[in-house]
């Protein structure tokens, strides 16, 4: 067409349309739109007339989609193109319809039970939750056949493939391949692919090792596969999840037809996210005093949770997994039987372990009560001794035996796991862990504990859902609250890690400032020599300025000054832990390198081969005396995911909160002048503003 792009404005000289609005872009309505927000009240005279200009943007933009198509049907019929339907979709994954008919008569004919506004709420949410799992199956069907269809020059592109890769050797199930490094991949060690060509959506091979910048990757795959020298890679299908939508129909069904009673106490708790309901105390007092600790708060409150929920939220280095192991101990030692589940294994092994060492922390009589941990690999590589290993089915068939029980939502979410068989469902990183999953698991217990902070890293669709069906559980009972209210939970309200500068920053902008840093944390701090660059600060936020240009998701500029920066640090000292210092080392107890993209992942370790680098995701519960943060891009140009995704408040509060005593962002404050094409850039951007103007020497 001419243009750059396909936006509409770029084809509207083609129909000859002009436009009269002083609004002229997509950016703009945004920032006019958060400039009339705030006039509202200031100026009223002055808002409806920027209001007025917004509504005339839009009126334009409906006008002249219009006009285009009356171009294009023009340019059709002169041009004897002829119509060509749609092609229908692939017969191969034949999907089960019911949940939609239900979730539609859900909201079309609300049960005659529902009398109020919240009750209708809920009800839209229910209908929401009944096909949760269909609805994130369903772009990664489209996304297989979609790839298979695809030459394998396409994929090339798909930062999600590995397109064109040449089968250097192979021995038996695993094979050495190389591919172009120039491609644009977003993969990792332990992802899982099917080969290009074939249309079962099963994956059946893993990354083994993985080297972006060298091309370089060795793939384990069935022994019996037969492979050609050149092959390409695509994701394969969604996990099976049929246990888990069977609960969900059921539930949806039995609150059609018999209404509350469908869900647990709990889980209704959470659904109108109602105040903790606790043995003596008022439901919607406030549950602890100022003069109360946390801890002493969260173990009175947990021991007499009345079949309801309670949100205990842990932010940056508060000790959450202590306090949840502290709570489990006692609750077992009180006789009760305990379930833990969380999205992932790691993160339930960490809390279980940690249950071990607080039960002889604690001095409890006995060893710690038998733990049975679910895992289809029995531990891997590294199986720990303290516990039972069983797959989900045997764990299903032996869990009475044992008085704390491990698992992921593969186990809880299931038929034979809904007859309340737990006290306690323990829900670990709650603000990964999806609202619908949690309601699945809540028929295994009678109270519901959500450990988690809402405002770290958040739960990940790949599916769109209605109304707040795809929230996570955590996120769904704050109801977009950056602290827990006293009424419905504990606020772990001190860091044990972030030196005081970092803390308050952090405090102040995301926390309401409730999060205070404890006093022992002031020692915190770099020893500099004489020698030390002056830019690099003892302790706090350091923002270092790297001027680039067309940078998206990997720099080659801010690599180099990582690097740079690493070698001065070489020359710092850091407290020893035995009120000393000792050389700082270029290991993960001392550095941490976090940046958004696997690219820059990849470009900073082969400058820093011995350092730890890694996204936000793979460092989230783990601390070091420095943190480093590339943010890689040069503007929003290009950027995966958008600038929602890089200057995403929650991913940035992970990234600063590693660092104990120095946390340093590396990149261009060129970024603010992104345009914020949707209301909810603009404070990420004010967030940004304010990193940039502390962290600057």
């Amino acid at each position: 067409v001419g243009a750059e792009s396909y936006s509409i404005k770029k084809l509207e000289p083609l129909y000859n349309f002009k436009r009269s609005s002083s609004v002229t872009n997509a950016g703009d309505s945004v920032v006019q739109f958060n400039t009339y927000c705030e006039l509202r009240n200031a100026d009223k005279a002055e808002a409806e007339k920027l209001f007025l200009e917004i509504v005339e943007y839009n009126r334009e933009d409906v006008v002249s989609t219009l006009e285009l198509l009356k171009w294009l049907r023009t340019q059709k019929t002169e041009n004897q193109i002829e119509y060509v339907p749609p092609e229908k979709p692939s017969e191969d994954v034949k999907e089960d319809k019911t949940w939609e008919l239900l979730s539609t008569d859900l909201i079309t004919n609300p049960p005659k039970w529902i009398k109020t506004p919240e009750q209708t709420r809920v009800n839209e949410v229910v209908a929401g939750m009944s096909g949760y799992f269909q609805r994130e199956d369903r772009p990664i069907y489209w996304n297989f056949y979609n790839r298979q269809d695809a030459q394998a020059e396409e994929l090339y592109i798909d930062a999600e493939c590995l397109a064109i890769a040449t089968v250097k050797s192979r021995d038996g199930a695993n094979a050495k391949i190389s591919f172009d490094p120039q491609q644009p991949l977003k993969l990792k060690v332990g992802d899982k692919f099917v080969l290009h060509g074939i249309p079962k959506p099963n994956a059946n091979i893993e990354i083994t090792k993985l080297d972006l910048v060298k091309g370089t990757a060795e793939i384990n795959l069935p022994k019996s596969m037969q492979i050609e020298k050149e092959i390409t890679m695509v994701p394969g299908g969604p996990i099976p999840t049929k246990a888990q939508k069977i609960i969900l129909s059921e539930m949806a069904e039995n609150w059609q037809s018999k209404g509350e009673s469908a869900l647990t106490s709990a889980a209704l708790d959470i659904l109108y996210r109602r105040p903790a309901r606790v043995k003596g105390i008022a439901q919607g007092s406030e549950l602890y005093l100022a003069d109360e600790t946390p801890l002493s708060a969260a173990l009175r409150l947990a021991e007499n949770l009345d079949s309801s929920a309670l949100s205990i939220q842990g932010p940056p280095g508060s000790g959450k997994t202590f306090t949840g192991a502290q709570i489990i101990c006692h609750l077992m030692k009180a006789g009760k039987k305990i379930a833990v589940v969380a999205q992932g294994k790691k993160t339930i092994e960490n809390l279980l372990l940690a249950v071990h060492e607080q039960w002889k922390e604690l001095k409890f009589p006995g060893k710690c009560p038998a733990t049975l941990m679910a895992d289809s690999n029995l531990g891997g590589e590294n199986p720990r001794p303290q516990f039972k290993y069983a797959s989900n089915s045997s764990a299903r068939e032996s869990f009475e035996q044992f008085k704390l029980v491990g698992g992921t939502h593969w186990l809880f979410a299931h038929e034979s796991m809904s007859h309340v068989p737990f006290d306690y469902l323990f829900i670990d990183e709650a603000g990964q862990f999806s609202l619908t999953t949690a309601i699945a698991c809540s028929y295994a217990a009678k109270n519901v504990i959500l450990l988690g902070d809402q405002m770290q890293l958040e739960q990940v669709n790949v599916g769109v859902h209605p109304d707040d069906s795809g929230l996570s559980v955590l996120n769904y009972y704050m109801n977009g609250q950056a602290t827990v209210p006293r009424t419905h939970g504990v606020f772990l309200d001190q860091t044990w890690r972030m030196h005081p500068d970092i803390c308050s920053f952090i405090s102040e902008l995301i926390y309401e400032s409730r999060l205070i840093a404890n006093e022992r944390t002031s020692q915190h701090a770099l020893e500099l020599g004489e020698h030390v660059d002056e830019s690099i600060k003892p302790s706090g936020i350091l923002f270092i300025e790297v001027d680039h240009e067309g940078n998206s998701m990997s720099s080659e500029e801010e690599a180099e000054m990582v690097s740079e920066l690493v070698n001065e640090l070489a020359a710092v000292k850091v407290p020893d832990g035995n009120g000393s210092t000792r050389p700082f080392t270029v290991t993960e107890e001392d550095l941490i390198v976090i940046t958004p993209y696997n690219a820059q992942v990849e470009l900073i370790r082969s400058k820093l081969p011995r350092a730890k680098v890694g996204s936000v995701d793979l460092f989230q519960g783990q601390e070091a005396w420095v943190s480093v943060l590339s943010m890689c891009a040069s503007g929003d140009e290009g950027l995966h995911r958008g600038i929602d995704f890089l200057l995403s408040k929650n991913r940035m509060n992970v990234g600063l909160s590693r660092a104990k005593a120095l946390s340093v962002v590396v990149g261009t404050s060129k970024l603010l002048n992104a345009r914020p094409w949707n209301i909810r850039a603009i404070p990420l951007l004010n967030f940004f503003a304010g990193l940039v103007s502390v962290g600057k020497i």
